[in-house]
């Protein structure tokens, strides 16, 4: 939920990308993705000013170069097909992104679900 405007290019080292759950444990945090030299994060901040939807966390001592708007803007005006190319690009780590959290909150809800039949079957066969 943070701001931002820039992007991060990993240069060396490896981070850790989360997110945090709305059910069934709410506020909880899922890893989503690792990302390590030559991946890069917060590009949404970059190109759209949205607020950052994601945490990283560096796992290892990492090196990042960093992409300002100031940087961007140029780029984005000299090739204005950039921002469709991007755009692309963003849409399909986001619907990424998207998936694996919906994996990860389904399979905690399957967890929940298990250990809530297992423990009703536990207390009626010892009718507690």
């Amino acid at each position: 939920g943070d701001a931002g405007s820039e992007l991060y290019v990993i240069e060396r080292g490896d981070v850790l990308v989360s997110v945090h759950r709305a059910q069934p444990k709410a506020g909880e945090s899922v890893e989503v993705a690792r990302l390590g030299a030559g991946k890069f994060f917060g590009e949404m901040a970059l190109v759209t000013g949205d607020a950052r939807q994601a945490t990283v966390r560096a796992m290892t001592e990492c090196e990042l170069l960093v992409v300002g708007r100031e940087a961007m803007e140029p780029l984005m005006k000299a090739a204005p097909d950039l921002a469709e190319r991007i755009s692309a690009v963003l849409a399909e780590r986001q619907a990424e992104l998207g998936e694996r959290a919906a994996t990860l909150e389904a399979k905690g809800e399957r967890e929940a679900q298990v250990k809530k039949d297992l423990l009703d079957r536990i207390r009626k066969f010892f009718e507690v």
